[in-house]
């Protein structure tokens, strides 16, 4: 009995141990329970967790020589070691009241994009970005598809192009697959035919944002840390991403418009977001036109003015259609070949264009065909034929032609445009500029010889620097010069400094060359204070101007800050005002010349490339003196930045030859030419 007893009693556990075993078993249920809720939350919470807590135990005792045998190790891109995203944007911006698009929790299945290296601890410094993560719109073009009707994909539509890792894409959302598969009979090469009453074309860029502190774009990295720990800041209204498009055919290229606000669109706290764009394509020549969407910046990076120095990496961005369904299409052209042609009819029954910033494009001089043509720098004789009756074209070096599309600029010879345009209108102008003005003021002064006739034609001194193509009156180094526009073989056309006598009757021009509105330029506050006494001064050698010329941007986007562009801008007002607006002297804006985005060459002694040059920097340059000149002066707009941004590839590729951004010598008469016909409406 004693035995039984004993062996009853060693079967009934303790209750300590009950509660001990329970207490344990509870412990794991809850365990397995939040490591579910985390896998439903974040697919790859797990393996985030690992890499926190054992593959950074891992880096801890790697050779510090192995870190630091890759010589690009310290550019932050998406392959690489990624940041962890900073606290403040785990709510993602929720409290903001700028549009944010959240998307439903009903995400497409699969595995979801999720923001990369959130939990990951860098090494590294981390830049923060200094601008808000918020949207600027709430709507898209594209009909009523998406949330709302407002047209805005959700990001589980979009969650194919980070599948892929794609860092953006140029979508067509309305286009589908079906009918785009219909039309061509096959889906690896396509072409969308564009009826002629479509008018524009609704697309969008969507730019993906990998996750706040992340330099997307490769940067030049200096031995200190400061150099690589801020961003650049935002520029007035200028969006966050710099993205060329281009539609290239084989007789017309033509740059796509992408709009400055933006639609933000989020998943859940850890998945990326997206940025979307309204593009307007809008084709009006007959051709067949490849499209050519390049990343070139995120992050404002376009906007650079820390000692650091962004390289240019430009990177080609896929075409998606069907926002339904996204598709990729490897290669896509947009046909207009049922549009009408302009020809030598056409183009001469276009009205005379009386200002300087109609939109237009370079056609072949062979469409309009038997027109004349006329070189600018030939005299003007008994045997030309009549331009009031006869319109000309202007012959360059390219055979293409600039030619607005509701109106067309009059071609004359500049010894014509000075008989009956300068010495009758305007026999004296004003202008402020740097060396681009100087190789206008070169070309209209010595009748068109500067680089046809004189000196070598075609010379990179003639496309490019001009630096040593000194001509009396008008040098490089010197910032204020007089000289005389002149016609004939036996005139020199050149006037010394301060030698007014010889300017006689003919029509001339006060050039003062600047370094744009930097305090370590040529001073032209002082410039433009004296301009009052030039103007006062007796005697009929000196006339007053009729027109004043301001030419900024170039080097102001090159060595300067926006900020303090847009300050000295007040300045300048004020002082244009003074001088010029009060006495009725009608002010005229030139543009910075366009900029193609690409790396600047030129380095200083420590390897740093000295220019701040960025396509969207020039042109958010552009538009801050545009808007002030324009606002306070009702000024002209002497565009010649489109003329430049819409040249092909051909001729980009010659202008990219020449770092300091000039115009090539035939650019040159098509510039002047258009001044010419905003000074004289014909």
């Amino acid at each position: 009995m004693v035995r039984s007893a004993n062996t009853t009693a060693s079967l009934v556990p303790k209750s300590s141990k009950i509660f001990t075993r329970l207490a344990w078993a509870s412990a794991a249920l809850m365990i397995q329970l939040l490591l579910l809720l985390l896998l439903s939350y974040n697919p790859t919470g797990l393996t985030q967790l690992v890499n926190t807590h054992v593959w950074s135990k891992v880096k801890e005792v790697e050779s510090p020589s192995q870190s630091s045998s890759n010589p690009a190790s310290d550019i932050m891109v998406e392959s690489d070691v990624l940041p962890q995203i900073q606290d403040q944007d785990r709510d993602d911006d929720a409290s903001s009241s700028t549009p944010v698009v959240e998307s439903p929790s009903t995400d497409r299945t699969g595995v979801r994009p999720v923001r990369a290296g959130r939990k990951k601890t860098l090494p590294t410094d981390i830049r923060q970005r200094p601008w808000a993560t918020t949207g600027t719109s709430d709507r898209l073009c594209g009909g009523e598809q998406g949330q709302e009707g407002s047209g805005v994909p959700r990001a589980s539509d979009l969650a194919v192009l980070t599948d892929a890792n794609h860092r953006g894409a140029l979508v067509f959302p309305t286009v589908s697959r079906t009918a785009l598969t219909k039309a061509a009979g096959s889906f690896s090469s396509h072409e969308i035919n564009l009826p002629v009453d479509a008018g524009p074309l609704c697309a969008w860029l969507v730019v993906v944002d990998w996750g706040d502190g992340l330099a997307e774009t490769p940067f030049h990295a200096q031995t200190g840390s400061e150099a690589r720990t801020e961003y650049p800041t935002s520029a007035g209204d200028w969006p966050p991403d710099s993205v060329e498009i281009r539609a290239s055919g084989s007789d017309y290229t033509v740059p796509v418009s992408v709009g400055k606000k933006y639609v933000l669109v989020k998943g859940r706290p850890s998945e990326v977001a997206y940025r979307i764009y309204n593009v307007t394509i809008d084709l009006r020549d007959p051709d067949s036109y490849l499209l050519e969407p390049v990343l070139e910046y995120v992050d404002y990076l376009w906007n650079y003015e820390q000692p650091e120095h962004v390289f240019w990496s430009p990177t080609p961005l896929p075409i998606y259609v069907d926002i339904s369904d996204l598709h990729h299409v490897p290669s896509l052209h947009l046909s207009t070949k049922s549009l009408p042609r302009i020809t030598h009819t056409s183009y001469g029954l276009l009205p005379p264009c009386t200002s300087g910033d109609q939109p237009g494009r370079w056609i072949p001089t062979s469409h309009l065909s038997p027109m004349p043509s006329v070189r600018m720098q030939i005299p003007s004789d008994d045997s030309d034929p009549a331009t009031d009756e006869i319109p000309l074209i202007l012959d360059t070096r390219s055979r293409r032609l600039w030619v607005p599309y509701t109106c067309r600029y009059v071609a004359k010879t500049y010894a014509s445009w000075r008989d009956t345009c300068l010495s009758v209108h305007h026999p004296r102008i004003d202008a402020f500029g740097d060396a681009n003005l100087r190789r206008s003021a070169k070309a209209m002064a010595s009748g068109g010889r500067w680089c046809t006739v004189w000196y070598e034609q075609g010379s990179r001194d003639c496309e490019c620097s001009d630096w040593g193509l000194n001509v009396e009156g008008l040098v490089p180094d010197r910032d204020e010069n007089l000289v005389r526009v002149s016609t004939n073989e036996e005139e020199d056309g050149w006037v010394t400094r301060g030698d007014m006598s010889q300017v006689d009757t003919l029509p001339s021009m006060f050039v003062f060359l600047w370094k744009g509105l930097n305090d370590w330029g040529p001073d032209w506050r002082r410039a433009l204070s004296n301009s009052t006494d030039r103007m006062m001064s007796a005697g009929n050698d000196v006339r007053g101007p009729s027109a004043v010329v301001i030419s900024l941007t170039n080097w102001d986007a090159a060595f300067g800050t926006y900020e303090a562009f847009v300050r000295s801008l007040e300045d300048l007002v004020k002082l244009v005002g003074e001088t010029y607006h009060a006495r009725g002297i009608p002010v005229i804006w030139r543009s910075g010349q366009y900029f193609g985005g690409r790396a600047d060459l030129e380095t200083s002694d420590g390897g740093m490339q000295t220019r701040k040059y960025s396509r969207m920097r020039v042109k958010a340059f552009n538009q801050a003196a545009e808007r002030a000149l324009v606002d306070a002066f009702q000024a002209k707009v002497w565009d010649v930045y489109s003329i430049g941004e819409g040249l092909d590839a051909t001729e980009r590729a010659q202008a990219a030859e020449c770092i300091s951004g000039h115009s090539g010598r035939h650019v040159v008469d098509v510039e002047n030419t258009m001044l010419l016909n905003m000074l004289c409406p014909q």
